[in-house]
């Protein structure tokens, strides 16, 4: 009798662990293996950096096109000295010429911007945020177009941070001054945030409040300052 109620003991223990072993397992409780992060892609991370440049060729473009326009008041003026008989095939030469340079002007200007539709995944929750890389904040540090936020403690970045980060404390004494900090950075950069690593939620925390007050492209660097200190030996 003792016997078979060890046995149906040992049956029911480890029948409870096989069950919760796939229950967790298939609701994302746990892995049996960890899983590397999912890094944010490369072209969400630079997407719209490109602009910059297509304004400086369409200002290039519209400089030649002023410089054309002069060419051109220049020839109506040699034209008006011609003899009448010419003068209706010269301006129909010329309307169809300015029409063509329209034309061209038109087609060169930038097209509206195509919002990348793995970058709307990213906005669809108030938690979540593109993971970024070691090699992916490292290739981005001296890039103006990008802005550095360290959300550990004060004491924390006086003792080192990466590259020009500015230090924004989620747990400032001072709310206030907390979201002073916040409204004040610039809304035209990709923003990379990372605190400590590892269970560190202040990135996390940073990123939701500055959602909040209405920033877009936020990124976090979730191996934070551990991770950037050991391989930057």
């Amino acid at each position: 009798m003792k016997d078979i109620n060890f046995k149906t003991v040992i049956i029911i223990v480890i029948t409870s662990i096989a069950i919760a072993f796939l229950y967790n397992t298939y609701n994302g409780g746990f892995d049996i293996i960890p899983k590397e992060p999912e890094f944010v892609d490369e072209s969400i991370l630079d997407d719209g950096i490109s602009n910059a440049d297509d304004s400086q060729n369409e200002e290039t473009t519209s400089k030649e096109f002023t410089k054309t326009e002069n060419m051109d008041s220049v020839s109506e003026k040699n034209i008006e000295s011609k003899p009448i008989k010419d003068t209706a095939k010269t301006t129909n030469t010329i309307a169809e010429k300015e029409k063509d340079q329209n034309e061209e002007i038109v087609e060169k200007k930038p097209e509206k911007k195509k919002v990348n539709p793995q970058a709307q995944e990213l906005d669809k929750s108030d938690e979540e945020f593109g993971i970024i890389s070691y090699q992916q904040i490292k290739d981005r540090i001296n890039n103006d177009n990008f802005l550095i936020i360290d959300a550990r403690s004060a004491e924390e970045y006086a003792k080192g941070h990466i590259g020009n980060a500015v230090n924004i404390f989620p747990y400032e004494d001072d709310e206030g001054a907390y979201f002073q900090k916040i409204y004040t950075q610039p809304r035209d950069k990709k923003i990379l945030i990372y605190c400590t690593g590892g269970t560190c939620d202040l990135s996390h925390k940073l990123a939701k409040d500055m959602k909040t007050a209405g920033f877009e492209n936020l990124f976090i660097y979730e191996g934070g300052w551990d991770e950037w200190e050991e391989k930057s030996k």
